[in-house]
Parts: C-alpha cells; sequence; structure tokens
C-alpha cells in the first residue's frame, strides 16, 4: 500500500475518533436475528458491529473488499456496484454510510431504488451522512469538509426528493465529533 494512502487511512480514523460514534450508535439500532447489509463497506470499518452470520459487506473497490476479508474472515463481502443487488428482498437493515455525498442525484436515486428492493418489507435504512457546509466557527469540521471528496451534502428535505414513492424517511439525529458532523436517518420500506 502507498504510503499516501495509509497516511489518509490513518489520519481519517484519527478525525473520525475511531468511528466510535458510529458504532454506538449500530449498538443501539441492530438488533439480534437481523439481517443486515454493510452497502459501500470499505474495509469494514463498522463490520464488527453486527454479527458474522448475519452480515454481508459490498464495495465496488476489490482491494477494499480483499482487506476486509483479511481482517473479518468470518464476515460474508462481495465486490459489488451497491446498484445492481439481486432483486428478492433479503435483508431487515441496511448500513448506508457516509455514500450518498459522494453521488450526484440520479446516481443516489438508483443506489436507493435498489437497497429498498434489497429490503424485507418494513425493513429499514440507517443513512448516516455528512451535514451539509459546516460554519467557519467549527474550524476544524470546515477543513476536514474541504479536505473530502463528496460533493454532494444533503439535507433531509433534499435526500427525501431522492426516495423510492411510499419509503419513509425519519431524522433520527446527528452525530458529532471533532472534525466531522454527522445527519442520521432511517429509511422505511413498506
Amino acid at each position: 500500500m502507498k504510503w499516501t494512502m495509509w497516511l489518509r487511512r490513518w489520519m481519517r480514523y484519527v478525525l473520525e475518533e475511531g468511528y466510535a460514534a458510529e458504532k454506538n450508535l449500530l449498538k443501539e439500532r441492530v438488533s439480534p436475528g437481523a439481517d443486515w447489509l454493510d452497502a459501500a463497506c470499505g474495509e469494514g470499518e463498522l463490520t464488527a458491529s453486527f454479527h458474522p452470520g448475519q452480515y454481508w459487506g459490498v464495495d465496488s473497490a476489490s482491494q477494499a473488499i480483499h482487506r476486509a476479508r483479511s481482517t473479518f474472515p468470518q464476515y460474508g463481502f462481495s465486490t459489488m456496484d451497491i446498484t445492481r443487488l439481486p432483486d428478492r428482498p433479503r435483508f431487515d437493515g441496511i448500513l448506508l454510510s457516509k455514500v450518498l455525498h459522494h453521488l450526484d442525484d440520479a446516481q443516489a436515486r438508483a443506489a436507493l431504488e435498489a437497497l429498498v428492493a434489497a429490503l424485507h418489507p418494513g425493513g429499514r435504512i440507517l443513512v448516516i451522512e455528512p451535514l451539509p457546509e459546516p460554519s467557519l466557527s467549527a474550524p476544524l469540521c470546515y477543513l476536514f469538509a474541504r479536505l473530502e471528496t463528496g460533493h454532494h451534502r444533503r439535507d433531509t428535505g433534499s435526500l427525501a426528493d431522492l426516495l423510492p414513492a411510499g419509503t419513509c424517511l425519519q431524522h433520527v439525529g446527528c452525530l458529532h465529533k471533532a472534525a466531522v458532523r454527522l445527519g442520521v436517518w432511517e429509511i422505511v420500506r413498506p
């Protein structure tokens, strides 16, 4: 691995405070016995928050999936585009963490359609996204937002505009860290 990639991963881990806020949120939201999909799971930063037999992580980056499999061999992973998931519903919950702000509206709409279709009726997607433009009053958040590669940050209204018909969106709350403020929403399939 190139040293710049390692440095970027390390800086993100430090700035994101070891993903502790997300892990605590998942402890509250993931119920035992539920099957979960981690859409765009990366290297599996949040994988250990789930039970091995009830987790499937997918990402389009094969190198990230390779590292996730090496780190968490007891969990299931696949290299896959989240817009091309199997048609039949099979998940009780889907984690979509810090993905949508990298996608334009058309791509985000396609991803959400595919993800909703992959849920059992009554299933939910837990969405965690950076909040729109932080102010200069929180300098570390502002700097992190400038360094971040995603350029499509959305609020509740603009996120709701992307949803398939009939789904329900609920703003759950916010996660505040030193370098980033994240919004948390649930999308429920009827």
